[in-house]
């Protein structure tokens, strides 16, 4: 019985190393911070990417809030970018948004945030976040 085991396993690692097999790992992104507001600059972190471009696309709305707390209502802003990520491992996404707000006493604030993030070898995080966004920490 120990013999035919060994043979098994045997058979197998001749297999593997003569095949070129490889498991398959699917990736799994997700968020591990954020998304937040630093400013204007709209910042969080991503695992599970794999490697390759990476294409970001984030959309939602902004509102000026006055010095008396007057909001005024929400404009729409679509931004994408494409880094050239080569290797694993964690992805910081930071977008800065330019100078929406007409005075720069005004407080800018984000909500309904909608993130789009590929990469080349297919792998997609697709994610909406309701409501205001908070400031990082």
């Amino acid at each position: 019985m120990k013999s035919i085991l060994s043979f098994a396993i045997g058979l197998i690692a001749l297999f593997t190393v003569t095949t070129g097999f490889t498991p398959v790992i699917k990736a799994n992104p997700h968020f591990v911070s954020g998304p937040c507001l630093s400013g204007r600059t709209i910042q969080a972190t991503i695992a599970g990417l794999g490697s390759g471009a990476v294409t970001t696309t984030v959309s939602g709305s902004f509102i000026c809030v006055t010095k008396g707390g007057g909001e005024p209502k929400p404009h729409a802003f679509s931004l994408t970018k494409i880094d050239n990520k080569r290797t694993g491992g964690n992805y910081k996404l930071n977008f800065s948004v330019s100078s929406l707000c007409p005075n720069p006493n005004f407080t800018f604030r984000i909500s309904d945030l909608h993130i789009i993030v590929s990469t080349s070898d297919g792998t997609t995080l697709d994610q909406t976040f309701e409501g205001r966004l908070p400031t990082c920490r």
